[in-house]
């Protein structure tokens, strides 16, 4: 089975800098209230995966500066 150990995340969509968010075994609810990011997280997790690619219509919505870099950390 495969398991999500670690995302980071450098400036992508709403997520200025760098931010690490670990993940351990067991179920994880992603909340907050309207316009935080709780989407983005997802998306990030999609790209890093190759599961949704980004259309060129929507780069610049996705892309915060040319910078912009996501890992996924898999076990």
């Amino acid at each position: 089975m495969i398991s999500l150990k670690r995302l980071i995340l450098k400036n992508f969509r709403s997520f200025k800098g760098t931010h690490e968010i670990e993940f351990s075994n067991g179920f994880y609810c992603i909340k907050g209230f309207s316009g935080v990011g709780k989407s983005n997280i997802l998306l990030a997790i999609s790209y890093a995966l190759g599961l949704s690619p980004v259309p060129a219509t929507q780069l610049k919505n996705v892309f915060t500066d040319e910078s912009m870099e996501v890992w996924l950390s898999l076990t």
